[in-house]
């Protein structure tokens, strides 16, 4: 499961990309990148949860699992992929920081 959250977040990477047309993009992501951040990691999540439970029953929630009406999707795995990505995205910029001001050094 952690190699796909990896990869989701490697996606919203590519999508920022894209969209922002800056590599370096999630450095100073702004209103726009963290709203890209925000809305492609919801779409993402949720189309990939609902896929694995209800398509392809790779996996299915408890009765104690919140689910968001009408979608029918776990919140929780929701909220991690809202939070994730750009908690990812700060502690890569700030071990480039790190590893750009040793290498002037």
């Amino acid at each position: 499961m952690s190699l796909g959250d990896a990869v989701l977040v490697l996606v919203i990477f590519f999508i920022g990309w894209i969209i922002l047309g800056r590599l370096q993009w999630f450095e100073h992501p702004a209103r726009t990148g963290y709203a890209t951040m925000l809305m492609s990691g919801l779409a993402i999540s949720v189309a990939t949860e609902w896929m694995m439970v209800y398509v392809a029953h790779r996996w299915g929630y408890t009765k104690s699992m919140p689910l968001i009406p009408g979608l029918g999707v776990g919140i929780t795995p929701i909220a991690q992929m809202l939070v994730l990505p750009p908690l990812v995205f700060w502690v890569v910029t700030k071990w480039l920081s790190y590893t750009n001001a040793r290498v002037v050094l």
